[in-house]
This record gives C-alpha cells, sequence and structure tokens, in this order.
C-alpha cells in the first residue's frame, strides 16, 4: 500500500476478476470491450474454458477468424467438449462448410445428451436450411460422373474432368453438371449456355451467378455481368458467401459493390473483424486510403491478433486476402470427426438426445441408450425414416417404449390414457418387443 503517496499503483488483478467483469460486460453493446477483458483473463489463466468463453464472444460478434482461433487453442488444452463441438459447428456454418457443422453438432449432441447445449443443436439441425436437396429422378448417374470430373480437376486432369463433366450433362442436364461443364468450356462464350442453364436449376444460389457474372465480364457484358452481381449480392447471408463476391468483385474492378456489400453487412454486425476486413480491402482498391487505416486501426483494436490486420499492418502495400487464417477450421473439423467409432451420428443420435432432454429428471442418459439401441438396430428402414423426419406417431410409439424398457409404467398408463390410437400404439408396443426379445 502506499500510504501518503499521490502516485498509487493499482493491485494486479487475477484472472477471476477480468473474466467476472467480462461476463458482465457481454451485452450487444458492450462485446468488444467483454473480449478485451476476457483477453486479460485469458493471458493470467491460460484456461481453456476462458479461452472458449472468449470464442463464443468473438462469435456472437462475427469475428469467425478470431473465434476459430481460440477454439484451436481450447482443443490443444483441452480435447474435444461439448461447447468447443458447439461453437465449431456454428462457425462452419458461417464458412458454408455443412458437412462439417453437421459433424459437430453432432458431435455436441452424442458428448452431452440431454444437456441444454444439446438442446440447442438439435434445434439448429432440425431447423437450418440445409444445402442439400434431393436428387430429381433419374439424375444418379449424372451426379456420380460430376464426382468423378471434379475428382480428376483435383488431380490436376483437365482434359479427363472435361470428359466426365460432358458425359454428366448428357446423362441428366443437372444444375451442377452444367456448372461444372461451364467452367470447364474453353471460351465464355461456349460457357454462357451452361452457366444460364446452372442459374435456372440452382435458384437463390450464389455459385452459379458469379460464375455467370464472370462468364459476362469476360465477353465484355460488363453491365450484365453488373446486374448478375447485384442479384448476387442480395443472396450473401454467410461469410463465405459475402468473401467469395468480395474476390470476384474485385477481379472484376466492382470495387463499390463489394464495399457497400460488406458496408451492409456491418450495419447488422459493425464489430465483425472479417466484414471489416473487406472493407479495408475495398477501401485500398478505390484509393481511400486514409479510410483504409481507420478500418485496419478498428480491426486491431477489437482483435490485436487477427493474422489479416497484422500481416496488414506490417505489409501496407499488400491489399489481397491472407488467407492463413483459414487453416484452423478444417483442423477443428477433423477433431471432431475422429471421436471414437460409438460416437454415432444421423438419427439415431439425435433420438438419444430428445428421449434424454423429455425424461431428464426420470432416467439417465446410459439407460435411455440401452434402451433404445437394440430396437433401433431391428427397426426397418422406413420406420426409421419416419422417425428422422419427426412423424409424431413414430416417435410417440417409440416415447411408449422407452417408458416401459426404463420401467416407468406408471408413466407409460398415463401416456396411453391421453393419446388417442391407443390399440395402434399398443400393437407397435407389441412388436418393439417383439423385436427385441432375447433369442
Amino acid at each position: 500500500m502506499n500510504h501518503g503517496e499521490k502516485g498509487v499503483v493499482p493491485f494486479e488483478r487475477p484472472a477471476a476478476y477480468w473474466a467476472r467483469k467480462a461476463r458482465k460486460a457481454n451485452t450487444p453493446a458492450r462485446m468488444p470491450e467483454a473480449a478485451l477483458m476476457m483477453r486479460k483473463a485469458l493471458e493470467k489463466s491460460g484456461d481453456s474454458q476462458v479461452a472458449l468463453e472468449l470464442a463464443a464472444i468473438y462469435r456472437s460478434m462475427h469475428c469467425i477468424s478470431a473465434a476459430e482461433r481460440y477454439l484451436m487453442k481450447a482443443a490443444a488444452d483441452s480435447g474435444v467438449t461439448p461447447q468447443l463441438c458447439y461453437e465449431t459447428g456454428l462457425c462452419a456454418l458461417e464458412r458454408q462448410e455443412e458437412a462439417l457443422a453437421e459433424n459437430a453438432l453432432d458431435a455436441c449432441i452424442r458428448l452431452a445428451p440431454g444437456s441444454a447445449l444439446a438442446h440447442e443443436c438439435q434445434e439448429i439441425l432440425e431447423t437450418y436450411p440445409w444445402s442439400w436437396q434431393p436428387p430429381e429422378k433419374r439424375t444418379a448417374r449424372s451426379l456420380a460422373m460430376s464426382h468423378f470430373a471434379r475428382t480428376r480437376l483435383q488431380k490436376g486432369d483437365v482434359k479427363g474432368a472435361r470428359e466426365r463433366a460432358q458425359a454428366a450433362w448428357q446423362r441428366g442436364k443437372t444444375g451442377e453438371a452444367a456448372i461444372l461443364y461451364g467452367m470447364l468450356q474453353e471460351t465464355p462464350q461456349m460457357a454462357e449456355e451452361y452457366v444460364r442453364h446452372a442459374v435456372e436449376k440452382m435458384p437463390g444460389q450464389t455459385p452459379p451467378l458469379l460464375l455467370l457474372a464472370q462468364v459476362y465480364f469476360q465477353q465484355g457484358k460488363t453491365e450484365m455481368a453488373r446486374a448478375a452481381m447485384g442479384m448476387c449480392a442480395g443472396l450473401c447471408n454467410t461469410l463465405q458467401q459475402v468473401e467469395a463476391f468480395s474476390l470476384m468483385a474485385a477481379q472484376m474492378g466492382f470495387y463499390l459493390e463489394g464495399l457497400a456489400l460488406a458496408e451492409e453487412k456491418l450495419k447488422m454486425h459493425p464489430c465483425s473483424t472479417d466484414y471489416l476486413l473487406i472493407k479495408y480491402r475495398m477501401l485500398k482498391k478505390l484509393g481511400e486510403r486514409e479510410k483504409a487505416e481507420r478500418v485496419l486501426q478498428t480491426i486491431l483494436e477489437i482483435d490485436p491478433d487477427d493474422a489479416c490486420g497484422v500481416w496488414y499492418a506490417r505489409h501496407p502495400e499488400e491489399n489481397v486476402p491472407y488467407l492463413g487464417r483459414m487453416m484452423f477450421l478444417p483442423i477443428l473439423g477433423m477433431m471432431t470427426s475422429s471421436l471414437r467409432r460409438m460416437r454415432k451420428t444421423g438419427p439415431l443420435n439425435r433420438l438419444l438426445h430428445l428421449y434424454t432432454f423429455v425424461l431428464r429428471n426420470e432416467a439417465e442418459a446410459k439407460d435411455v441408450y440401452a434402451a433404445l439401441v437394440p430396437l433401433w438396430r431391428k427397426m426397418s428402414p422406413q420406420e426409421k425414416k419416419k422417425l428422422d423426419e419427426r412423424d409424431q406417431n413414430a416417435v410417440t410409439w417409440l416415447y411408449l417404449y422407452v417408458l416401459l424398457r426404463l420401467g416407468k409404467t406408471k408413466m407409460l398408463s398415463q401416456a396411453l390414457d391421453m393419446m388417442p390410437g391407443r390399440r395402434r400404439a399398443e400393437r407397435k408396443l407389441a412388436r418393439y418387443l417383439y423385436l427385441t426379445q432375447e433369442d
């Protein structure tokens, strides 16, 4: 204590102090402040749970790159946890890595069934507008040939890829075949027909519109290219879509369009370092150096360790995207996908959470799992499909079976008395018991 002195040096605050203040400040209006205080707590403690909290704050601010960086730190310290899987899944959705997101959210459910976090994952899995659509009839061969064409293209065999893309187009004329065959045409004039077909077959998707704009631009049809980019801008919802749009806009010199989209997104997420980086690059392209420098300063105030911001600060002449920050999500995806084989994904995993959550005050997760799995293995594909689609009758019948297996006879009797179609439910119960009887 500096008694009687004017300049009092404050005590060094512990990590718990900064973490408590960060949690208190974690409101929409004070998120940057909360992030900086949680960073201070992480510096002092090195705790993986604090790293996860910091990642969640940055993800809420739409600083996806920063969130992924701290998720990597948490994973390195404590491995795969439910919170890590949940945050990884949400970051993956912003990157449009839907398969990775689904795996991560499924892993969260399997690690902590019945929890509030698993319930949130369940909601996302069942309500998110996944881009996958069932294939059209008689297009299976076309889709297979498109896959082979992409494989060839990844290996650098352009000629082989073009041959398989042509076969895919001839066999099905799907949107995927059209966009792939259009990409592999020798001239933009030849590509235009196929790309226009892809736009028609894939409404609401940004990749075919971006490719169409590029084809128009290469032919000198600048206004048509600008119109295609305008349609595409209205469909950009995720970070990956906005970044792809900005890259294409920069290639064609449509810097004002790229800047306008970044500013539109910043109205909703004013502290997003990822959108601020897009704005910075567009301003640099437009020659607005002073404005760009102010944006860069803002980025480093929000996230002093942002890889792009640090890179641009050290290399002010650079204005191309720095892609080094993209390496974290694939690694996180591999970690969430490398859980033990018993950690299944899909309908059974989600049903486990559903019934565990409903019966959270009546039974443990392991007992619900022990009741479900033997029956699931002997169900028909049609029954499994109905459960996956959340058919009300199928879900209710299985719930009654779980109650029966858990010995909850009073709850079973009450449920049967309240439901219509009791006889049908009893017949279904009898069938389930027959399927799971001991040999």
